[in-house]
């Protein structure tokens, strides 16, 4: 027990700022990614959800003021962007 509390003194095991956003950035497109599958209205849609740095940016919206809404309330995000992404219609139609 001594040596793993001399070890986490040591300054070279501590968490680095890149250390914790490994940690963290996915685990804010986890919950924002649970957190759309769970609502009625965003389950079934294609969203693209990319993290950094507790921003969040959906993409491939057809309606993204409910999409925001429940990606604001997820904890830890700092702000939610709408990036929206044309889809081209299918070949042959």
């Amino acid at each position: 027990m001594e040596v793993l509390a001399t070890l986490v003194r040591r300054p070279e095991l501590w968490a680095t700022e890149a250390g914790r956003k490994i940690v963290v950035d996915p685990r804010h497109t986890s919950l924002v990614e649970v957190a759309l599958a769970r609502s009625p209205e965003t389950r079934r849609r294609r969203i693209t959800v990319d993290v950094a740095d507790g921003v969040v940016t959906l993409k491939r919206l057809t309606e993204p003021e409910r999409a925001e809404k429940i990606v604001r309330e997820v904890p830890g995000v700092k702000e939610a962007k709408i990036v929206q992404v044309e889809i081209p219609p299918p070949v042959g139609m």
